[in-house]
C-alpha cells in the first residue's frame, strides 16, 4: 500500500510540475526581450528608452494576461484525462 501511495503522490507532482512548467516558459519567453534590450544597452547599443517603455508596457502584461487562461487550460485538459481513466463499470448508475 505504501508504494501505491507514493505512486499516487508523483503522478500528483508531475502533473502540478507539468502545469507550473507551462507559465514558467510563459514567463522566460516574455522577459526574454528585456533582457535582450538590457544586454544590448549594456553592450554600447544605443537603445532608445521610448523601446525599452514600450515592450516593457506591452509585452510584460500580456505575460500576465496569460497566466490565467495556461491554469484554465491546463485545469481543463486534467479533468479531461481524469474522467477517461475512471472506468465505466466503477461509475454509479441510475
Amino acid at each position: 500500500m505504501g508504494e501505491k501511495i507514493n505512486n499516487d503522490n508523483t503522478k500528483r507532482e508531475m502533473k502540478v510540475l507539468r502545469s507550473l512548467s507551462y507559465v514558467v516558459v510563459s514567463d522566460t519567453l516574455s522577459w526574454i526581450p528585456i533582457i535582450l534590450i538590457g544586454l544590448m544597452a549594456y553592450g554600447g547599443v544605443g537603445v532608445s528608452p521610448d523601446t525599452y517603455a514600450w515592450v516593457i508596457v506591452v509585452v510584460l502584461p500580456i505575460n500576465s494576461a496569460l497566466n490565467p487562461f495556461i491554469y484554465t487550460f491546463s485545469m481543463i485538459y486534467r479533468q479531461k484525462t481524469r474522467r477517461r481513466k475512471i472506468p465505466r463499470s466503477s461509475c454509479p448508475t441510475k
